[in-house]
């Protein structure tokens, strides 16, 4: 039985990205460690599945689909800064995202709910969309990375429309983390 690991998810088109890599850059320039995410695997995660057996990955695709049909596109704004759990404990950075009529957050619980029947429980928390930036590897000299970052509070990587959702493979390898899409989801 072959595992993939696996999560659903919105791209990102690269001009946000490309504004999201000034915004690490700037970031960089304390000397804390912190983990930056590669410009190549910024997105918005919907969903993490964690390790799915490659036999469930078609009835995943189907029943993301369905979660998908109801939906129009829609645009995403990617503006705000902010840490998880909190900025005085950061250990992921963020750069928040969010849509009008709160479309992302709906697309979100439509795809836990869809996924639910099939052993992929809902989260405990309630859903937050954010694009992944930075994960923090040790506490030393974070407070001024913190301090760099709300001094970005009023960030604006711009917007785009979301189309399509990713059915996403993600390799954990010793260079970091590979993804490969696994299915496509049209927006109707």
């Amino acid at each position: 039985m072959e595992l993939v690991r696996t999560f659903i998810a919105i791209e990102i088109p690269a001009i946000i990205r490309s504004t999201i890599t000034d915004l690490q850059n700037t970031l960089k320039k304390d000397p804390a460690r912190i983990g930056w995410v590669k410009v190549d695997n910024i997105h918005i995660t919907l969903k993490f599945l964690g390790d799915v057996e490659r036999s469930k990955i078609e009835i995943i695709s189907q029943a993301v689909t369905q979660a998908c049909k109801i939906f129009n596109p829609f645009s995403v704004r990617v503006a705000g800064v902010g840490a998880f759990p909190n900025m005085h404990r950061p250990r992921v950075i963020w750069v928040g995202a969010t849509s009008e009529n709160e479309s992302l957050v709906r697309l979100a619980m439509s795809i836990q709910t869809a996924l639910e029947p099939l052993g992929f429980p809902r989260e405990k928390q309630s859903f937050k969309a954010h694009l992944t930036i930075g994960r923090v590897k040790d506490t030393n000299y974070i407070e001024r990375v913190m301090h760099r970052l709300n001094g970005y509070s009023s960030f604006d990587g711009g917007s785009f429309e979301v189309k399509q959702i990713i059915v996403m493979q993600s390799e954990l390898r010793s260079t970091g983390s590979v993804y490969t899409p696994l299915f496509v989801a049209e927006l109707k």
